[in-house]
């Protein structure tokens, strides 16, 4: 049940900024502001119990705050950017189906959603699914890990029995393969841009699906660096699909080097 102040400030909010106006004491106004994209936007982002605010800074100015030149700077970046892709996140994705994932899982089976940021797809996932999942979310130590994590598990306190559902969130370190266990699905969605090395992290993914274990990605090309895109990933991006074309079939999804990268594809492990 909500608190009093906290039914003061949601209202009727909207399900996708509900938690977010929780979490960060502000008004729905407020969430839908501070979600939305623009060039050159300085945002005034509130902190929380997790991160201090981040105030007057683009996401451009917030990159180039020092050198990004070893995996640990970009690893910081992530943690730097405060609440920014906790909003922008739950924003972008309040009206996105995972249905594709659903629909290639069953009762008990182990989904991970790999880069997870505020975790929109275990989410999804906690609202329709009509089985219990054992789900994980796995991301760098992050305000949007923080806050995914927050609320993946009152999302299971409320709305489904904590007993047959399990959560478990995983902080990704630098230079270091996480995964001990097999899934029967795993995504990558918006996260392989942002990789180093996207090579090595995906065939760590694959190697941890289940025999005809399912994977869902969208490795989105940039021909310019900007941010937080990295030119590493880009120049390991041929190699990544020659990898997967290797490993897997290609079951739903466009070609990859289409303009715009082709969206989002499913594969599955041969």
């Amino acid at each position: 049940m909500l608190t009093n102040a906290a039914h003061a400030l949601t209202g009727w909010a909207p399900a996708w900024c509900r938690d977010l106006c929780v979490y960060y004491h502000i008004r729905p106004s407020e969430a839908l502001e501070l979600g939305t994209r623009a060039p050159g936007r300085r945002p005034s982002l509130p902190g929380s119990k997790t991160c201090p605010p981040v105030l007057g800074k683009t996401w451009e100015e917030l990159w180039e705050n020092r050198p990004r030149d070893t995996e640990e700077a970009r690893f910081a970046f992530w943690q730097e950017v405060g609440s920014w892709c906790a909003f922008r996140q739950a924003l972008r994705n309040r009206r996105r189906s995972f249905r594709f994932v659903l629909e290639r899982l069953g009762m008990g089976d182990r989904f991970l959603e790999y880069g997870a940021g505020i975790a929109p797809a275990s989410w999804w996932l906690l609202q329709h699914c009509p089985v219990p999942l054992h789900l994980t979310i796995a991301d760098v130590p992050s305000e949007h890990l923080n806050f995914g994590t927050w609320r993946l598990w009152r999302c299971l306190e409320f709305d489904r029995d904590p007993c047959c559902w399990t959560l478990r969130t995983i902080g990704l370190e630098p230079s270091i393969l996480p995964l001990k266990e097999p899934y029967h699905a795993i995504t990558a969605i918006e996260v392989l841009e942002h990789v180093s090395h996207p090579l090595q992290t995906v065939a760590h993914l694959v190697e941890h699906l289940s025999p005809r274990g399912w994977l869902f990605e969208d490795f989105v090309p940039h021909a310019a660096a900007h941010a937080a895109d990295l030119p590493s990933a880009q120049q390991e991006r041929p190699a990544v699909y020659a990898y997967l074309e290797k490993t897997c079939e290609l079951l739903a999804g466009r070609h990859w080097a289409l303009p715009g990268g082709g969206g989002t594809r499913t594969w599955r492990k041969c």
